[in-house]
C-alpha cells in the first residue's frame, strides 16, 4: 500500500481510497485486464494501486470482481510533467525522413 512521505506532500500529492471494479481476461481472443473507478476520474500525473488485485485467471476465463483502489492525486508538478513529456512522445510519432528515393 502507497504511503505520502513528506516530499510528496511538499508536492501537493493526496492519497485517498476508492472503490473499483476489476476485469481480467485471458481467453484465446484477448489477455488484458481493466480498472475502472468508481466516483473518481483520474487526471494527468495521477497513480493507481489495486488492493487485493486479482493475478491468477484460468486460461479460457474472464473475472469480473469489485476491489479497493488507492489513488494517489497528483501535484500541480505532476500535472506539468505528464503533460509535458506526453508532448514529447507523442512528437516521436512524427519522425520522417526526407531523403531521395533515388539514393536508397
Amino acid at each position: 500500500m502507497m504511503q505520502l512521505s513528506w516530499f510528496d506532500r511538499l508536492l501537493g500529492r493526496t492519497l485517498f481510497e476508492v472503490p473499483c471494479v476489476v476485469t481480467v481476461e485471458n481467453t484465446f481472443d484477448f489477455l488484458h485486464s481493466n480498472v475502472e473507478l468508481q466516483g473518481v476520474a483520474p487526471e494527468c500525473g495521477d497513480a493507481v494501486q489495486v488492493i487485493d488485485a486479482p493475478t491468477d485467471v484460468p486460461y479460457g476465463k474472464t473475472l469480473t470482481c469489485e476491489r479497493r483502489a488507492q489513488v494517489m492525486r497528483g501535484g500541480p508538478w505532476d500535472a506539468f510533467w505528464g503533460r509535458f513529456s506526453a508532448m514529447g512522445e507523442f512528437l516521436e510519432l512524427f519522425d520522417l525522413s526526407f531523403t531521395e528515393r533515388r539514393q536508397l
